[in-house]
């Protein structure tokens, strides 16, 4: 029996990886982070499930995603672990997110027929305080 063809929206999908990793403002996500290379050593305690282009592409190639929606959560983590890890909306990392966000999107936009909608990551929402106790009064 003949290998079976990939699925057609795994090819757009490539294309557009590849595509979007081309642009020099995603040369930062294009790569896992190295973060004794960055001397950001907080890094692996903030994001926990770190994710890149590479990896993104990696595992398209080798089938481990089984739809579209699934390769857009991990493009979708990409964006969203540099929001969370670069807080500072004024950072360049945060600058080149926006480029590159942008970027992939479009890219995305242009295989309508056979991908879905992408929207970006919401920001995330600055983590609730728990509320103070009321102060404890000594009982004699």
């Amino acid at each position: 029996a003949a290998p079976r063809a990939p699925p057609a929206w795994t090819l757009a999908a490539d294309k557009v990886l590849t595509s979007t990793m081309s642009l020099s403002c995603s040369e930062i996500f294009n790569a896992p982070v190295d973060p004794v290379a960055l001397e950001i050593p907080d890094y692996p305690s903030i994001i926990t499930s770190p994710m890149d282009f590479s990896t993104a592409l990696h595992n398209l190639r080798a089938a481990r995603y089984a739809t579209p929606a699934a390769l857009l959560r991990d493009v979708s983590l990409i964006f969203s672990n540099c929001r969370t890890y670069n807080v500072d909306p004024a950072c360049g990392a945060r600058k080149l997110l926006a480029a590159t966000e942008s970027g992939f999107a479009s890219r995305w936009a242009r295989h309508a027929a056979l991908l879905p909608a992408f929207s970006p990551p919401p920001a995330p929402r600055a983590p609730k305080t728990a509320a103070a106790a009321p102060p404890q009064i000594p009982t004699q």
